[in-house]
């Protein structure tokens, strides 16, 4: 279990960390996602947010998006 972190403390630019370690994902009681690596992002002022290579998600998971394309900085 990691310790409380205060995202006021975060660092800029952003903290991006590999980190080894079981993530799993569950939508209304069904797991989408498992993976024992992610990367983790924190940003000041945001919580942290973790990012999952596709193959992490189980199949018919993932859609191509039908919606305008965005940008994260």
């Amino acid at each position: 279990m990691r310790p409380v972190e205060k995202v006021s403390s975060f660092a800029r630019p952003p903290l991006i960390e590999l980190v080894s370690g079981s993530v799993d994902i569950w939508i209304a009681g069904q797991a989408i996602a498992q993976d024992q690596r992610y990367v983790r992002v924190c940003e000041t002022f945001h919580p942290p947010t973790i990012y999952l290579h596709p193959s992490a998600f189980c199949p018919g998971t993932l859609h191509p998006s039908t919606g305008r394309p965005s940008f994260c900085e």
